[in-house]
């Protein structure tokens, strides 16, 4: 179900995050299933400060209005990711870092799926986090609405770069003589 660095094998569809039609009871249950069989997969012996489905419906939720606010069109919000991670421990006294889960999600033609779920630190007292990442051309459409303000930090992803091949050394050939 999950490769090794976190990232799903399989994206996990956020039934009702991001849609324009209502959905199934009976799809909203096999989706929030899903969601907690790959959080629990990556939790292992983790016992607290576990986030559960309804924390990334809310993200992706959360992320599907501040696009909305951005005034991007529905048809160029594919591509915007939002990345959730809990709030780590509310004593001071707690002294070490502690682990939890962090989960990533990513919108797609027909709504938010979850693409990633991994373990993460947390450190006392560091606040929830979730920030929603843009495309270059998402960015571009909020600043020529003029709905881009210094004040709202919104993160742009890199453009998708594809791997360099290895270069070959030429093959040399070994003269019989001398």
């Amino acid at each position: 179900m999950m490769k090794e660095n976190g990232k799903l094998a399989k994206p996990i569809l956020i039934a009702t995050a991001g849609r324009n039609k209502d959905t199934s009871d009976e799809a909203e249950k096999a989706s929030e299933k899903a969601i907690q069989s790959a959080i629990d997969a990556a939790r292992g012996s983790i016992q607290k400060n576990v986030p559960t489905p309804a924390d990334i419906w809310v993200a992706a939720d959360n992320a599907e209005k501040k696009l909305e606010s951005l005034k991007i069109p529905v048809a160029d919000r594919p591509g915007a990711i939002v990345h959730f991670r809990p709030e780590g421990p509310s004593a001071k006294s707690y002294k070490y870092a502690q682990n939890t889960i962090e989960m990533q999600a990513e919108r797609k033609r027909d709504g938010w799926v979850m693409t990633h779920v991994g373990r993460t630190l947390v450190y006392p007292q560091q606040p929830e986090t979730e920030r929603l990442f843009l495309t270059p051309k998402q960015r571009d459409i909020a600043m020529e609405r003029g709905m881009m303000v210094l004040q709202q930090k919104f993160s742009v992803q890199e453009p998708r770069q594809p791997k360099p091949q290895a270069q070959r050394a030429p093959e040399q050939g070994v003269g019989i003589g001398g």
